[in-house]
C-alpha cells in the first residue's frame, strides 16, 4: 500500500483546504479510513499488493487465493 499511501498523503492538505462539495468530502473520507481498512485486511490475512505489474514481474503475486485485476476476478 505504500505507493497509494505516498499519493494520497501528498494531496490531503490541499484537498483539506478545498472548498467543501461532495467529491472532496469522499476523497477526505476514503482518505480518514485506509488505514484502518488497510488493518483489517492485514489482520484478516490479505495481501494487498497496490501499484504492481504482475504481467511485468507475475513473482510479485506468488501464490494468492485469488486475484483481482482492474475490478475483475482473474483468479
Amino acid at each position: 500500500m505504500l505507493p497509494t499511501l505516498g499519493v494520497f498523503g501528498a494531496k490531503a492538505d490541499a484537498m483539506r483546504a478545498r472548498e467543501p462539495n461532495v467529491g472532496r468530502d469522499l476523497w477526505l473520507a476514503g482518505w480518514d479510513t485506509m488505514f484502518g481498512n488497510v488493518r483489517a485486511a492485514h489482520e484478516a490475512g490479505v495481501t494487498v499488493l497496490a501499484a504492481t505489474d504482475p504481467i511485468a514481474d507475475p513473482a510479485v503475486l506468488g501464490h494468492p487465493g485469488r486475484i483481482i485485476l482492474r475490478g475483475r476476478v482473474v483468479r
